[in-house]
């Protein structure tokens, strides 16, 4: 599963695409938002190439929600997204996973979901951790992503989680619909979401295994941010969230 970064800049903007009563120290800047391919959270349109998606949809109305000019967008991959998210100035990260160890770094913006996630693949054949361990069953995992962890957590050595970095969510589900990926880790979501697209029945991917534990994801801004832009997208997700 890949998540979803934003980089604050300067640029100018016209009067009614920001407010200084509500944000005064943040006239004329705006938001760069970087994002993994995750359909349908946020992609790229195949017909325009323009980012599109439900978050993406949600970023634009938090941004203007906080007096910022309207953000440009780029997708990237997860791994540049969050190491951006940590290394560059003024950023917001989404969807990241809460855990304790990040607790220390981020600050919690929105709640966007709680994910679950289930291992996928063409054979009939129901799955447990045990089996997969005892059968030396490879599981891809996007690399980078919570849902390794999620793996290991359940005592699946890691020479048997297979990494594919840079390659979409939606890519995935192509790769093992043609057989070239016999099991993969991924959202529930995203899979049910990615048969629709393709006009293909539930179950055309066996859930194999559901996992126990299910992650919630924020919108969340790196601590060492702006506090100016913190208290502006902090009150602007309180009121984003209330409606």
């Amino acid at each position: 599963m890949l998540f979803l970064l934003v980089v604050f800049t300067a640029a100018n903007a016209s009067a009614g695409e920001t407010s200084a009563a509500q944000a005064p120290d943040l006239l004329g800047k705006r938001l760069l938002v970087v994002a993994p391919e995750s359909f349908p959270y946020h992609y790229s349109d195949i017909e325009t190439g323009r980012p599109v998606g439900s978050d993406i949809t949600m970023v634009r109305e938090l941004s203007k929600a906080a007096g910022l000019s309207p953000p440009d967008i780029l997708i990237v991959s997860w791994n540049r997204a969050i190491r951006e998210a940590r290394s560059t100035p003024a950023t917001v990260v989404m969807p990241l996973s809460r855990s304790t160890a990040r607790d220390a770094e981020f600050h919690w913006l929105i709640k966007l979901r709680t994910t679950e996630f289930g291992v996928f693949g063409l054979e009939k054949q129901m799955l447990s951790p045990k089996y997969i361990v005892e059968n030396d069953i490879s599981i891809f995992c996007e690399n980078g992503g919570i849902q390794c962890q999620l793996l290991e957590d359940l005592g699946i050595p890691k020479e048997q989680i297979k990494l594919f970095p840079g390659i979409s969510s939606d890519k995935v589900v192509s790769m093992a619909l043609r057989g070239r990926i016999r099991y993969f880790i991924s959202e529930i979501a995203i899979v049910d979401a990615g048969l629709k697209k393709r006009n293909l029945p539930p179950g055309t991917l066996t859930q194999t295994y559901t996992l126990p534990d299910t992650v919630d994801d924020y919108l969340a801004i790196h601590k060492k941010n702006d506090p100016a832009l913190i208290k502006a997208l902090t009150a602007a997700a309180s009121k984003f969230s209330n409606n």
